[in-house]
């Protein structure tokens, strides 16, 4: 499958040629989009990958997140139209929070070198109103740190966590919340919360 740390397609597709398509993920992008198990992807917007790599090359750098698949199954050939989601919108749409990737940049001016560097968490840069995140006490520049135990190093770590719950499940959160005085980031403070997702 040519998920990435920065996107969602979902289906699962085997690593030989012809691109045979294994599964599809109910919701994802693929789902909506009308790909099957059993179809076999053969053009990416009227190009032929000449192998999986490339396919999920394609899928992953291109700078659009709309492509057009030619899929065969048995016989019979049609088009499917998908747009792939980023997991920074997924993410968002689940916990109500704009998170980041930590840079080398933000770990020296949030101080955050000794708690892991860039990877201690998913840095907290905005929260909706009345979501869950604000619900479970996260607000800007937090840094989501782990969940039940396992590290959140990125997009990816926080995509195959958050991804197995369903609406209402309740997610223990690691996080490291600032000490500030003003608009001065003092250090932070290790705290576990509960999260409510979606």
């Amino acid at each position: 499958t040519p998920e990435t740390a920065s996107r969602w397609f979902g289906a699962r597709v085997l690593p030989d040629m012809p691109l045979l398509v294994r599964f599809v993920d109910p919701r994802s992008p693929a789902d909506k989009a009308g790909i099957h198990a059993g179809d076999v992807i053969e053009k990416v917007d009227g190009a032929a990958p000449k192998d999986f790599m490339e396919f999920s090359r394609w899928l992953r750098e291109r700078s659009q997140l709309n492509f057009t698949l030619t899929l065969k199954h048995g016989e019979a050939e049609r088009e499917a139209h998908v747009r792939l989601i980023t997991f920074s919108q997924l993410l968002k749409q689940w916990l109500g929070a704009d998170l980041q990737e930590l840079t080398p940049q933000l770990v020296n001016q949030l101080g955050l070198a000794r708690w892991g560097g860039v990877d201690c968490g998913l840095l907290v840069s905005s929260v909706e109103k009345g979501r869950a995140a604000e619900r479970a006490g996260l607000s800007e520049d937090c840094v989501i740190a782990g969940t039940q135990g396992q590290p959140l190093h990125n997009f990816l770590d926080g995509f195959e966590f958050f991804s197995k719950f369903d609406h209402g499940d309740r997610v223990r959160l690691s996080v490291l919340v600032p000490a500030t005085q003003g608009d001065l980031i003092l250090g932070y403070q290790p705290v576990v919360t509960t999260l409510k997702v979606r």
